[in-house]
């Protein structure tokens, strides 16, 4: 009876393990679940601190410029703004305008206006007024301004058409009005100077040599002038000095040979000229020049060399030249062809051919 009641108990106790023991694939099966749940929470967690920290982000960004910006664009001090802006105009002193300087050619018929006879050298003009070595002419731009702050978008102002325009004109700057009252002098000085009144021409060179100390064209006229005026040292000065900023500008090389001349040197004079035909050689008023000077001194056969040059160009003073250098040398019949081709020449003057025909009745025809 007792082992039956074992056999039962233990029975009942199997049963009972059996029923309450847990399947190990079910186990596995809720531990997958319970990890999967726990990263999933995981990913939501870290989501919403990533999207927290975006939207403050955002929220910071917008606040500065909304309310920070605009305070800091009040507290900034303010262009000056224009007269026109903040009350009435007041417009600024008006600037001299000045026609522009006019290019004279040089006149190289204006060394012997006299055919009968060879005349002192003629001092040589300068081309174009108020061009320097490497600089602009008058009414050339001058030193542009640095380009201001960059504006705020917040503080932009539109400027009215007129606020604009006084604007612009007080931007003149000192090198413009000084370019502006040397035009104007050597416009007075050219002017002075074609009709006759040398004195007023050199004061108008030297007020544009003030405006403009470096300018060798300017200084090149001014020797000229007192070349005119028989002041050749001064001559020499001016023209040395206008060599000292271009060595190679043949107009103050003549006039410094011209007056060389005059005062006796000769031979710097014949240098000079010399090395303005190297640079220029087929400058009429220096091939004349040169050859005239051999004339007065005698030296025919190379005075005729020049004269002939100056002649195959067609320059009818050449010829006239040259056909007194004939008769010098004694050779009529030569200088009584040139006197023919002169009058039968289309661009000789009436003067010219009277000559040609007073010279060719002396010769005897």
């Amino acid at each position: 009876m007792s082992l039956l009641a074992d056999l039962l108990s233990k029975s009942k106790n199997e049963a009972s393990e059996k029923n309450t023991a847990v399947p190990p694939h079910l186990a596995s099966i809720v531990t997958r679940t319970s990890d999967r749940k726990k990263r999933h929470a995981r990913f939501i967690v870290i989501a919403a601190i990533v999207l927290f920290v975006v939207i403050v982000g955002f929220g910071a960004v917008y606040y500065a410029n909304v309310f920070i910006k605009p305070s800091l664009t009040l507290k900034r001090p303010s262009a000056p703004q224009s007269a026109a802006v903040t009350g009435a105009p007041v417009k600024p002193e008006p600037v001299a305008q000045t026609a522009p300087a006019v290019e004279e050619p040089a006149k190289a018929a204006q060394a012997a206006t006299d055919v009968r006879k060879p005349e002192p050298l003629n001092a040589q003009r300068p081309g174009k007024a108020g061009v320097t070595d490497g600089e602009p002419a008058g009414g050339a731009e001058g030193p542009k301004r640095q380009p201001s702050e960059k504006t705020d978008p917040y503080t932009v102002q539109q400027k009215p058409a007129e606020a604009m325009r006084y604007e612009k004109q007080d931007k003149m700057s000192a090198q413009d009005r000084r370019n502006s009252e040397r035009d104007a002098a050597i416009y007075s000085a050219r002017n002075y100077e074609e009709s006759g009144n040398l004195a007023q021409a050199i004061a108008s060179y030297r007020k544009a040599l003030q405006s403009d100390g470096k300018n060798y064209i300017i200084m090149t006229g001014l020797a000229g002038a007192l070349l005119k005026t028989g002041a050749y040292a001064e001559s020499v000065q001016y023209s040395r000095l206008a060599l000292n900023y271009n060595r190679g500008y043949v107009p103050a090389i003549i006039n410094l040979a011209i007056a060389s001349i005059h005062l006796g040197d000769k031979t710097e004079g014949e240098q000079s000229l010399l090395r303005a035909r190297s640079l220029e050689p087929g400058n009429k008023n220096v091939l004349y020049n040169l050859a005239l000077l051999y004339e007065n001194q005698n030296r025919y056969q190379e005075a005729r060399d020049v004269y002939e040059k100056l002649a195959s160009t067609g320059d009818v003073q050449g010829l006239t030249a040259l056909g007194r250098i004939m008769e010098k040398q004694g050779k009529r019949e030569d200088a009584k062809k040139i006197y023919r081709d002169i009058l039968t020449s289309n661009t000789a003057d009436p003067k010219t051919k009277q000559y040609a025909n007073e010279r060719l009745v002396l010769l005897g025809n």
